[in-house]
């Protein structure tokens, strides 16, 4: 009869540890899907701000070439820019055009790796 009991109570006590699982779990999974969102967000503002960076470097460099040649309308298409060894490839595409006022209008798109396009339009001025 004792040893019945002990029985009894192994079987309620396994209901009980059931029924608490049945009740975390979905707050484990809840907890998990934030989770998931905050990394999607944080990815998608990394390759933003990528794209972002990447495009003002290509205005940087249109500035250069304007400090070398200041009749330099060319601009550059799809032009690769790595960071460094082993990093990966960017791109951008610069338009450089004059405007009616007389000033320079450079319009850099920068594309990171993952996908991301950023667009940057400056005016410069009595270049």
């Amino acid at each position: 009869m004792h040893r019945r009991r002990q029985q009894r109570q192994r079987g309620a006590m396994l209901l009980i540890v059931l029924f608490m699982m049945c009740m975390i779990a979905p707050l484990v999974c809840l907890m998990l899907e934030e989770h998931m969102v905050y990394l999607r967000v944080t990815r998608n503002t990394i390759g933003a701000m990528e794209a972002l960076y990447v495009a003002e470097g290509g205005v940087r460099r249109a500035m250069a070439e304007l400090g070398h040649n200041p009749s330099w309308r060319c601009g550059f298409n799809n032009v690769r820019m790595v960071d460094g060894p082993g990093n990966p490839e960017h791109k951008i595409t610069v338009s450089v055009e004059d405007t009616a006022e007389g000033d320079i209008l450079i319009t850099s798109t920068g594309t990171a790796t993952s996908g991301y396009t950023k667009t940057l339009s400056v005016t410069v001025t009595g270049f």
